[in-house]
């Protein structure tokens, strides 16, 4: 990683890499998430179509979750533990991002995600749009700890990309308020709404920011899922986090 990269990472909380991953890796956990909905479905008898990718259509994955959101859910749950979501976590390329990102000794803070958000395919607005937060609230971790955020299949204005605020992980540990997704963060004048900007991804990209930096979802009632691969990691090398980690 260049020094202009590093100071951009250090200066605005967060950095976009692209290709990261080829189509072809992403499409292999595309029809691995895919093979988990066609298995539970034929089980069912429910009938599907697919789309021009010879993947289930979003119509169908629709109708399967409006007419048993239980088994739907169910086979999100089981996508959380493909071997392709737990394989990112430790590829060789992540490891060298936070490396160069001055991490001594990264450690994976929470289980990998596997996310495929919509709007049409949640019981409630908390499972598919989240507000203005930071993850260091719910992971607290090390004081450099950050998130990796991979975009699946393509994140455009449609699907709703992650939104962030620059700059944001100076203002250190926000106050926060309970709701109903956990805990977001109220507009208190020191960031607006339209400090909020939006990052969209291509296949394959990815985003890493700051545990810190005040982010959010985008808006998605598309006709899409917006699928995403999260990691977040600490660093065993931070005295504070190293001191009440065990």
């Amino acid at each position: 990683m260049t020094n202009e990269l590093l100071s951009s990472y250090k200066n605005n909380g967060f950095l976009i890499l692209r290709k990261v991953f080829t189509k072809k890796e992403m499409n292999s956990v595309i029809d691995e998430v895919n093979n988990i909905f066609k298995i539970r479905m034929e089980k069912l008898k429910i009938n599907f179509t697919l789309d021009n990718e010879r993947n289930i259509s979003f119509h169908s994955l629709r109708l399967f979750f409006e007419s048993n959101p239980e088994a739907y859910i169910g086979c999100m749950i089981q996508a959380q533990n493909l071997f392709s979501v737990w394989s990112f976590a430790t590829d060789t390329r992540l490891k060298n991002l936070l490396y160069s990102l001055e991490m001594k000794n990264p450690v994976l803070g929470i289980k990998p995600i596997l996310m495929m958000m919509n709007k049409k395919t949640s019981t409630a607005e908390r499972y598919w749009k989240s507000p203005p937060h930071q993850d260091w609230r719910d992971v607290q971790g090390s004081l450099n700890s950050n998130t990796i955020w991979i975009s699946i299949g393509k994140t455009d204005a449609d699907v709703g990309p992650i939104e962030v605020v620059p700059g944001s992980h100076k203002f250190g540990l926000k106050e926060t308020i309970a709701d109903d997704w956990f805990r977001h963060i109220p507009f208190d004048g020191e960031f607006k709404e339209s400090d909020f900007i939006s990052v969209p991804l291509n296949q394959g990209d990815l985003v890493i920011f700051s545990n810190f930096l005040i982010h959010r979802s985008g808006h998605n009632d598309s006709e899409r899922h917006r699928m995403s691969l999260q990691y977040r990691y600490n660093d065993m090398s931070d005295h504070m986090y190293c001191s009440h980690c065990a």
